[in-house]
């Protein structure tokens, strides 16, 4: 998924002390309810904070074992418990904040626009290049020399189509269109 929100979570952090401190029965469904915590605060720019009430929206599970995972998870210190809900431990101190999004997305979009209006501004004054037809500013020279540079071409092709086919056989084939009482419409043949 390039370029949508991400969670940092470090990649040994399953073999943590904190982790392995977890009971046996709970340690994947609660390092599972954990990640995604950390992935709806990335994605809802909580700053790592989730209200109870926010903790149904995360993980598919009962009640009973939401109270579990985050019972277990507050008792390692991966959460720690706050007023009206939960934070995730560190979160910025591995996480940007609210603020560091928003101000880089700022930054990002004023920079795109003052490149644009940059880069216009230097198309602008570039002179313009021909195009494969040539310039408007063609002279009439030039012209002129291109028209006898396709009429010697012309030349060349009838000439080349005149030896490989004789005037002769050429005019033995017509047109049904050519004389209407000729042979109901087929064309004349001359061998």
């Amino acid at each position: 998924m390039a370029g949508g929100p991400y969670a940092a979570i470090y990649a040994t952090l399953l073999w943590h002390h904190k982790v392995l401190a977890l009971s046996d029965d709970d340690r994947l469904a609660a390092f599972g309810f954990y990640c995604a915590c950390c992935a709806y605060c990335q994605v809802n720019r909580t700053d790592g904070f989730l209200a109870y009430a926010q903790l149904v929206a995360v993980f598919p599970c009962t009640d009973d074992e939401r109270k579990r995972y985050t019972s277990a998870l507050t008792a390692v210190r991966l959460f720690d418990d706050v007023d009206g809900g939960i934070e995730v431990h560190d979160y910025l101190d591995h996480n940007s904040s609210r603020q560091q999004i928003e101000n880089g997305r700022k930054g990002m979009s004023d920079g795109g626009r003052k490149g644009g209006i940059a880069s216009g501004e230097t198309r602008r004054r570039q002179p313009l290049k021909p195009t494969l037809e040539g310039s408007a500013e063609q002279s009439s020279t030039e012209q002129s020399s291109t028209e006898q540079k396709c009429a010697v071409e012309e030349e060349v092709r009838a000439d080349s189509e005149q030896a490989r086919f004789p005037s002769e056989a050429r005019t033995h084939y017509r047109s049904p269109h050519d004389d209407a009482g000729s042979l109901d419409g087929f064309p004349e043949i001359e061998w």
